[in-house]
């Protein structure tokens, strides 16, 4: 197991107290997709997660990110406690972004992300793989007023400048952006001819 994170090096990011030594691969809000060695993160919505930690370190979770030391989990138990989680869970963030070299794009606005991050993905898709949207639960980022952190859990590298990159390239942006163009009017067509 490669570590994503310590319980020093959450807890210096976090501002938080590491009740013991562990060692997480992975970051996990849920515990249907927590993953044997995850951190479990006790986010509040509409239920609390500190009601699913012991099922967390059950399903194998290295440690649980908490407020206080819920009820029914043992005394010894691997915890970050700190004082706000969604707090922390910015900080850790924020440090994971502050350790990486990669190039992050970030897509905002009220119109045209989708298409944009379609452009995207058709351009720099021979450079490294792409991961998704890692947004699984849009109410309740929309609640944290959160951002969507497409590249927040594994960012992409790049290895070229868009000067260094073969022309080609260049052309698959022209090519999406035309085809995009293309969809666009024959929906704009089919939407007229309905009406």
């Amino acid at each position: 197991m490669t570590a994503l994170w310590t319980g020093a090096a959450a807890a210096a990011a976090t501002g938080g107290t590491a009740t013991a030594d562990w060692q997480a691969s992975g970051v996990s809000i849920d515990t249907r997709t927590l993953q044997p060695g995850d951190l479990f993160v006790a986010l509040k919505d509409v239920r609390d997660g500190h009601e699913f930690v012991a099922q967390a370190l059950a399903k194998g979770a290295a440690a649980a990110m908490v407020t206080h030391r819920p009820e029914g989990v043992a005394a010894d138990a691997p915890l970050l406690i700190v004082p706000d989680v969604l707090a922390a869970l910015t900080g850790l963030a924020v440090a994971a972004r502050a350790r990486t070299g990669a190039r992050v794009v970030g897509v905002t606005g009220s119109v045209g992300k989708t298409s944009t991050k379609d452009m995207l993905r058709a351009v720099l898709g021979g450079q490294a793989e792409l991961p998704g949207n890692f947004i699984e639960d849009e109410p309740l980022a929309a609640q944290h007023g959160a951002v969507q952190p497409v590249a927040l859990a594994q960012p992409v590298a790049l290895e070229r400048t868009a000067e260094e990159r073969p022309c080609h390239q260049r052309e698959r942006v022209g090519d999406a952006i035309r085809g995009h163009q293309r969809e666009r009017v024959g929906d704009a067509i089919r939407g007229h001819q309905r009406e």
